[in-house]
């Protein structure tokens, strides 16, 4: 992902029905960041990655197949 300054990001992955499936922290940097989330556990199916950094939010759909 791609930030336009420094600061915290909350990062969210949920299921199709709204759950919370993980829920953390990251320290972006000015430009583009990459965060490797462990979804191996998670069933197959479609889940909603969201980023918020307090101002904005974004939100990609992620495959599992």
């Amino acid at each position: 992902f791609s930030a336009i300054s420094n600061g915290s990001v909350e990062l969210s992955v949920y299921d199709l029905t709204g759950r919370v499936m993980l829920q953390t922290s990251v320290d972006a940097t000015t430009g583009i960041n990459n965060q490797t989330i462990d979804i191996s556990a998670y069933p197959a199916g479609i889940y909603m990655v969201s980023l918020n950094n307090g101002s904005d939010v974004a939100t990609q759909r992620l495959i599992k197949e």
